[in-house]
């Protein structure tokens, strides 16, 4: 089924410090017809990125050197400017304190590696729609 019209060109931000998993969630992302995909390999630069360039979703990894997507999602959500973007938080632990820290903290809803393609697109157009 073909993408939304609306939706083919919302700002998605992935964050991941592993490459290889940035690249495969751009390419499922991409097959799906959605076509303003960014990323960037830590939270601190996915911060700048989120202020400055209105990002419609951010889909983020939980562990990552420095900063953490739990770090990241507070700050999200503590700025003005930010607190109103949608945010996925894309993790290997299904730890369910993780999960009910997040909701705490305003996550959009949860995804845990591994995953299926249509799970991310599934969760991906219910956020941004």
């Amino acid at each position: 089924m073909p993408l939304a019209k609306e939706l083919v060109y919302k700002k998605i931000l992935l964050v991941d410090d592993v490459a290889s998993m940035r690249n495969m969630a751009k390419s499922i992302l991409w097959d799906a017809g959605f076509k303003n995909i960014k990323d960037t390999d830590n939270a601190s630069t996915a911060f700048e990125s989120i202020k400055r360039n209105k990002v419609d979703l951010v889909i983020c990894d939980w562990e990552m050197p420095g900063m953490n997507g739990l770090d990241l999602l507070k700050k999200v959500r503590n700025e003005e400017s930010t607190s109103s973007t949608s945010f996925l938080m894309l993790t290997a632990s299904s730890n369910i304190e993780h999960v009910k820290e997040a909701i705490a903290e305003g996550v959009t809803d949860y995804i845990t590696k591994p995953f299926q393609a249509d799970a991310l697109c599934s969760k991906v157009i219910s956020a941004i729609s």
